[in-house]
């Protein structure tokens, strides 16, 4: 039982530190950033003290593997391609964008992300830095913990639905009124990809491609990011 309220408390931690940081606290002075920084180490902390109670030998470093890496590279960049095909091909012009550029403005002064160079720094982390950490945590933790007590399809659903809730939050805050609209559809989209990696990792056993993958769609999605920031 406290290996299932460990994965409990690790599938809706991350929810719980969205709404934190970036919805309670997302008003300018750096308690957002404080806030994001001290969860994120909490966050991925819980894996640690996981494989410590159950499987020690999970903390070992695995080498990459050979399997998996052409499907992942190319789911990554069919989402990259959909994603600029969407945006730079329709949603560019459209006034939908007024709101959502100015409520990127608004959370990226608030992390105190205040110039270009700023900016692009921080979404080389996230890019490549933080889908990593996010591959070990939703894949290689959470979807394998929830494995070995659930079948294939109760893990995939289970860690993706998590993995999509706190995406939720985020949305909502740039797609103000526009729940089942804006935020809904994209969320799904979300919980997708999580379902797409996960079976993905179900296969490979690695999370090396999956890592790519997703740095990959978050890659396209900064650039998105830094257009909306220039408008």
């Amino acid at each position: 039982m406290l290996k299932i309220g460990l994965l409990l408390l690790a599938l809706i931690f991350p929810t719980l530190l969205t709404w934190a940081y970036f919805v309670n606290a997302s008003e300018p002075g750096g308690r957002m950033s404080l806030l994001y920084g001290v969860g994120k180490v909490i966050q991925f902390s819980l894996p640690v003290l996981f494989w410590l109670m159950t499987d020690r030998s999970r903390l070992q470093l695995n080498r990459p593997q050979r399997q998996g890496w052409i499907p992942a590279i190319l789911f990554g960049l069919l989402v990259g391609v959909s994603v600029f095909g969407l945006y730079f091909g329709y949603m560019k012009n459209q006034p939908l964008m007024i709101p959502l550029a100015e409520q990127v403005r608004n959370k990226v002064s608030a992390f105190g992300l205040t110039s270009p160079g700023r900016f692009v720094l921080f979404a080389v982390f996230l890019s490549l830095i933080h889908a990593g950490l996010e591959e070990y945590y939703w894949r290689a933790f959470l979807f394998a913990g929830w494995r070995k007590f659930l079948p294939l399809g109760w893990a995939i659903a289970i860690s993706s639905v998590g993995f999509m809730a706190h995406h939720i939050l985020v949305l909502n805050e740039y797609f103000p009124g526009r729940f089942w609209a804006a935020t809904i559809p994209s969320s799904l989209a979300v919980a997708i990809g999580g379902a797409v990696w996960a079976w993905m990792y179900e296969r490979c056993g690695s999370i090396y491609p999956i890592w790519v993958s997703h740095a990959l769609v978050d890659a396209s999605l900064m650039i998105v990011g830094y257009s909306l920031l220039s408008r």
